[in-house]
């Protein structure tokens, strides 16, 4: 998933970085100037998308709103839409050539994996994506001349980063062969290739299915659930991964389609590496190395690994006491949390305390690095949910805090899960100032002064991590919700004594 072994400046999107050479890689995207934090960096509408199965019959497949008054498709009664321009929508990018053969095309991807429900949803999404990667790329007489001729090893066709097509072409292929089923009887029913390239038509689609795996994007709402399957060639071709990126991937619904921003999530020097992460980076080290290594075929040697590594002998915590366990905890929280005693909150409105500032593992003192055991953030999140859900406002807030402290040290400040986890924290903190306020004035100050805290690092972060113009779901984006519970908690700290 990366880019041109020459430095280049690449067309149209060479504002702020440009491809350079890596000794390792085959390229670097480094920046071109200072880039400070929440600036957007790229844009770039998927060539196709398919949303996720949970996401099917709920949002239109033509411009991905969420619409509960959606039309099915009559015919194959696989698509649904909004009106007859989303539909003409569809009809013109992929449903004109798909839909009459999509009955055929289920039953025959049923019979190829044997019945199992799971195998054939994926293979649908994968053979979906793959079909209407096709229809789009031969739409045009540019790309029927393109994709016959780089179906070398490697494409002897110079890199375009204007043609889709082009960039899709010189994307790596997969270390194993596709996960799916390549149609190959399908091609000549979404193409219209020349002679020529029908006949190569199977070494064409499996060119294609290649380099599916490894460079597609998951992509995900502002609520972190999925949303679509997506084709970014170029976004692919240029970023490489780090577990401490510099950069955030999110996704906008806009007019054109499905729309991936990179942005920055720290301020990024002149000639720093732009990267994203492939995985999520809080998973514990050895997965994020097998993930990596299954998908990407390449071992991770970012600066997190490399300090996780060294560190891998403290982050166990089996010899440790449960008593010892909460002390390490606590002293985690007080190193990553800047709360304020009660004696320094004052009545007047708030000076809130800023955005935390996340730490690298090797940062850390060793007392609080068994907080970093593999499987200590699963359950202490569990933990959050539990009491949380259960009316247990005390737990819910003290487990909520530890996993807070945790998210700053696995991601970055300005990370998305760091801003939606301030937000429960918050609200779990207004659930106990509700439920079990402080006996003392100064104690319920300072409950809601955590709660403000929370909700404001919470607003500032998701600012620069999420949609700005939403992602078709929820009416009201999680900016927005955050701005009125702010609003509320800050009226209730006015009204005390």
């Amino acid at each position: 998933m990366a880019a041109e072994t020459n430095d280049r400046v690449v067309p149209g999107i060479d504002q702020y970085f440009r491809m350079a050479k890596h000794p390792t890689r085959r390229s670097a995207a480094r920046a071109l100037r200072d880039i400070p934090s929440g600036l957007t960096i790229m844009t770039e509408t998927a060539v196709t998308a398919v949303l996720a199965d949970d996401q099917r019959g709920k949002r239109c497949d033509a411009c991905f709103k969420v619409n509960p008054k959606l039309i099915q498709c009559p015919k194959c009664k696989e698509v649904w839409y909004c009106d007859d321009q989303c539909l003409q929508r569809l009809r013109d990018a992929h449903h004109t050539r798909l839909c009459p053969s999509l009955e055929v095309l289920l039953n025959a991807l049923q019979a190829q994996v044997s019945g199992d429900a799971e195998a054939c949803r994926l293979a649908r999404k994968d053979v979906l994506l793959l079909l209407q990667l096709v229809c789009t790329l031969y739409s045009t007489p540019e790309a029927q001349d393109i994709i016959p001729r780089v179906v070398t090893d490697p494409p002897t066709q110079p890199l375009d980063f204007d043609n889709p097509a082009s960039v899709f072409a010189h994307l790596l292929p997969a270390k194993d062969p596709p996960r799916f089923p390549v149609p190959y009887p399908f091609f000549p029913v979404v193409s219209d290739a020349p002679r020529a390239g029908q006949r190569h038509r199977d070494k064409i689609l499996l060119y294609l299915a290649n380099r599916f795996h490894n460079n597609n994007f998951g992509c995900w709402t502002s609520d972190m659930e999925p949303l679509a399957d997506g084709i970014f060639p170029v976004a692919s071709r240029v970023f490489n991964h780090s577990c401490r990126p510099n950069c955030v991937i999110i996704y906008e619904i806009t007019p054109k389609g499905l729309v991936l921003e990179v942005k920055a999530v720290r301020r990024i020097a002149k000639d720093e590496e732009l990267t994203i992460s492939y995985v999520d980076p809080a998973i514990w080290l050895g997965a994020r190395r097998s993930l990596l290594k299954m998908n990407y075929d390449f071992v991770c040697d970012c600066p997190k690994c490399v300090a996780e590594g060294e560190k891998k002998l403290y982050t166990s915590s089996t010899w440790l006491t449960e008593e010892e366990m909460v002390d390490a905890g606590a002293d985690l929280m007080k190193l990553m949390l800047p709360f304020p005693p009660e004696q320094k909150v004052t009545p007047q409105r708030p000076l809130l305390a800023p955005v935390p500032i996340s730490r690298g593992i090797e940062e850390l003192p060793r007392n609080v690095l068994p907080m970093f055991n593999s499987t200590n953030l699963p359950k202490v999140a569990q933990r959050f949910s539990d009491a949380a859900h259960d009316g247990e406002h005390s737990a819910a807030v003290s487990c909520g805090k530890l996993v807070l402290a945790i998210y700053l040290v696995h991601y970055t400040s300005f990370w998305p899960m760091v801003g939606l986890h301030c937000f429960e924290l918050s609200k779990a903190m207004w659930n106990e100032y509700v439920a079990a306020p402080s006996p003392t004035a100064t104690g319920r100050r300072q409950q809601l002064f955590e709660a403000l805290c929370c909700a404001e690092w919470g607003f500032h972060i998701l600012g620069v991590s999420v949609a700005r113009n939403g992602d078709g779901g929820s009416s009201i984006g999680p900016t927005e919700e955050i701005h009125r519970f702010r609003a509320h908690v800050l009226a209730e700290w006015k009204s005390l004594p």
